[in-house]
């Protein structure tokens, strides 16, 4: 009787095992609480650590919506905020709620815009998607993607929840 015997040896693997997987659910299911405890009791913060404010609007071009595309907001003063951007929807809308480093939200203060016409999806489009874009014969000046040269600003302020900013381009 020197070894233990097969089933024995499989009883006492299956043991340890047992014990190393109810540690691992204990560990994660305390991870969970204290993620869930932090999300109630900061919340609105996002990942940003700041009081942040999601911006919405629509955007138009000589009274026409724009199709598609992207606007983006970058602090005029650096440090004073993080740059965002949102995409802009087939009805001219667009819904900031995240800046370009994941956080949620845009800090506030006075930003500079660019905006970028896309007529088709990112990631593919359909044989009628392609169509109308080549129908549609929107352009947009090169200055608007640019914020030094486009022209908009907006001052996004603290503690009014999320704010509406239509632009309303115009060569």
């Amino acid at each position: 009787m020197g070894r233990p015997s097969h089933r024995r040896r499989i009883l006492e693997k299956e043991r340890s095992t047992a014990g190393f997987h109810l540690g691992r659910t204990v560990s994660v299911a305390a991870v969970l609480t204290l993620m869930i405890g932090l999300m109630v009791f900061f919340p609105g913060r996002g990942n940003s650590g700041l009081d942040t404010v999601a911006v919405k609007g629509r955007v138009t071009y000589e009274g026409e919506v724009l199709v598609g595309g992207s606007v983006s907001f970058y602090p005029v003063s650096r440090g004073s905020g993080r740059p965002s951007k949102g995409s802009i929807n087939p009805d001219g809308t667009y819904y900031v709620v995240k800046t370009l480093l994941g956080t949620s939200g845009i800090v506030p203060g006075e930003y500079k815009i660019g905006l970028v016409l896309l007529k088709l999806p990112m990631g593919g489009a359909t044989p009628e998607q392609i169509a109308a874009a080549a129908a549609d014969k929107m352009e947009l000046s090169d200055r608007f993607a640019n914020p030094e040269t486009s022209g908009l600003r907006f001052n996004l302020q603290p503690g009014q929840g999320a704010q509406m900013y239509n632009i309303a381009l115009r060569e």
